[in-house]
């Protein structure tokens, strides 16, 4: 298991979780559909994959990476 903290909270997921799934979860969070996950401090796209405890934080277009990311 892996912990992650979230908006200021604790989640725990199992490691090797689709961040994809993690989204799907906090997608109700936000005005605009999640494109990015920043992960540890580093941008990651969604396809990737929990693998330690850390600090998880979501991207989408109302954030300048999120809108970045979007028009690529």
């Amino acid at each position: 298991m892996a912990l992650l903290l979230i908006n200021g909270k604790e989640y725990e997921y199992e490691e090797g979780t689709p961040l994809i799934d993690v989204a799907a979860d906090f997608k109700g969070d936000f005005d605009f559909p999640i494109i990015l996950a920043e992960y540890n401090g580093r941008l990651m796209e969604l396809f990737g994959n929990v693998s330690e405890d850390g600090k998880l934080s979501f991207l989408t277009r109302a954030n300048k990476n999120g809108r970045r990311a979007y028009r690529r």
